[in-house]
């Protein structure tokens, strides 16, 4: 509905004018009349019309002067002038406001009307292109926001390489000179950890110093890669997030937020290290409940650097993936009986702790509370942990092919039966208890289909057998089997069925 306000000082002109308006334009709404151009500009700030209907002489301040005055309370507001005097200095003084519609009157009732038209088409096409773009950007802020925690998921596993600081400056538009890991944890009751995701993540992004992307929560626990402009000492990047773990407790009362902090690394590559050190920081934080946030202790977090890392890295895929005879290869060398007992124990103690953690934030729960301090030589400690590893990589094994199998059994079902609704793979990822990078990479290697593949074959299913109702038709077969736009629901379905639902139903029926 467009809103239309009319400035004359003629009474009778004002009722002429409304006249034409209400008997031969449709959609449009008089909400206003004026006078002159002081009770115009009262008129525009009240009612903030669309298009105003505009007298160039009058009493007061005149039109000209008054289209100035309103363009500083709403510079979206339109004008048609109207004026008794044609004169190039009038048209010229309204064409520099930016009017572009002058009549003189009395003016046919034709060009009234076809000038009203050509401003609703103008403000209608306006609102039309902004409604989709703040649509499109809406949408934009949903895929970044999606990509981002998909991109914290893949770096901190080490599943995206060759990617430099300088590459994120430009997909995120910051200057990033250096990042660093945060491993933020709820210890709370269950039932009250739901809520405390959404919190945590408006506090990081208000109270940070440095731009933030925050990962998924997996099991009260949350990653958040914080990137900073400039060279950060381990005391600002502690205050750094000090602050944001004091001001979450200020906000919520019965549950205790931990957070274990990385070291800063000036290189991409190194983020993955960062967060290895937050997990184990984390676990430290945990174990004695001292305090909430704080870095790695170094008794317990060695520096691991060149081949080791990589051998690390190694391990921690092979546990992945259930594959016991790699996992044991690459165990063996990085607790072998070159070095001394006490080294090898704390880094025994730093791999289960990593690879507990890597495990569940994949979605498999893995608690193992046995440690090595008992062990005395440096063979009783490597068969010591050869065993729990064994156990660890088993768990893994027997998981992958039972469980993951009875969850994407539950999550077929539960598409079966949503399919007409508008799925996610998000939803149906969480409603499996899964991280949505995991389930969708479970899902894929299992059923030998992608989550959206599999979803617009049961939808297309459906509709085949909907086609063989000649009573329904195919608008309401496409909202039916849950798609919202019957022209897309026809491109698709013709590049699955090599025909379009109108020739498959010609072709089907008897």
């Amino acid at each position: 509905m467009l809103k239309i306000v009319i400035v004359d000082d003629e009474l009778l002109e004002r009722k002429a004018l409304r006249k034409i308006i209400q008997d031969h334009l449709e959609q449009i709404s008089i909400v206003g009349e004026a006078s002159n151009g002081r009770i115009a500009i009262e008129a525009a700030e009240k009612t903030r019309p669309d298009l105003m209907l505009m007298d160039i002489k009058m009493p007061g301040i005149d039109g000209v002067e008054a289209v100035k005055q309103i363009r500083n309370i709403d510079p979206n507001i339109r004008f048609i002038m109207i004026s008794a005097y044609d004169t190039f200095e009038y048209a010229k003084e309204v064409m520099r406001q930016g009017v572009k519609e002058y009549l003189l009157k009395p003016s046919p009732k034709q060009d009234l009307i076809a000038a009203i038209e050509r401003v609703r088409d103008e403000i209608m096409t306006e609102k039309n292109s902004n409604q989709e773009i703040v649509k499109l950007k809406q949408q934009f802020d949903k895929a970044l926001t999606l990509a981002q925690t998909k991109w914290v998921a893949s770096l901190l596993y080490d599943q995206i390489q060759n990617i430099q600081f300088k590459d994120w400056s430009e997909l995120l538009g910051f200057h990033v000179h250096a990042g660093y890991a945060v491993i933020f944890h709820f210890h709370a009751q269950e039932n009250m950890i739901g809520s405390c995701y959404s919190t945590l993540k408006r506090i990081v992004k208000e109270k940070s110093s440095n731009e933030v992307i925050v990962g998924n929560m997996e099991n009260g626990q949350v990653p958040v890669l914080f990137f900073t402009k400039e060279a950060m000492e381990k005391d600002k990047l502690q205050l750094n997030i000090r602050t944001i773990v004091h001001v979450f407790q200020q906000h919520v009362k019965n549950v205790t937020l931990y957070a274990g902090i990385g070291d800063a690394y000036p290189s991409a590559q190194d983020l993955s290290k960062s967060f290895h050190e937050a997990a184990i920081a984390v676990h430290a934080l945990l174990a004695n409940k001292k305090q909430q946030y704080g870095f790695a202790p170094k008794q317990v977090n060695p520096p691991l650097e060149g081949e080791a890392y990589q051998i690390e890295k190694q391990l921690m895929e092979s546990i992945r993936q259930g594959d016991l005879t790699q996992a044991l290869y690459y165990f063996s060398q990085l607790v072998s009986e070159h070095r001394r007992l006490e080294e090898n124990v704390k880094r025994a103690e730093e791999l289960f702790i990593l690879a507990a953690h890597m495990l569940k934030e994949l979605g498999i729960d893995y608690q193992r509370k046995d440690t090595f301090h008992d062990c005395h030589t440096n063979e009783a400690l490597r068969q010591e942990a050869k065993h729990h590893l064994t156990q660890l990589v088993q768990f893994v094994h027997s998981w992958r092919n039972s469980y993951s199998k009875g969850v994407l059994v539950a999550a077929k079902e539960y598409i079966d039966a949503h399919y007409q609704d508008a799925l996610s793979l998000e939803e149906v990822a969480e409603y499996s208890g899964l991280s949505p990078y995991y389930f969708s990479k479970i899902f894929k290697e299992r059923l030998g289909i992608s989550f959206i593949d599999y979803l617009t074959e049961v939808r297309l299913g459906h509709a085949k057998k909907a086609l063989l109702n000649p009573k329904k038709s195919l608008k309401e077969i496409c909202y039916l089997v849950g798609y919202k736009d019957p022209n897309y629901f026809s491109r698709v379905f013709k590049k699955h069925a090599g025909l379009s639902p109108s020739e498959y139903r010609k072709r089907a029926m008897p």
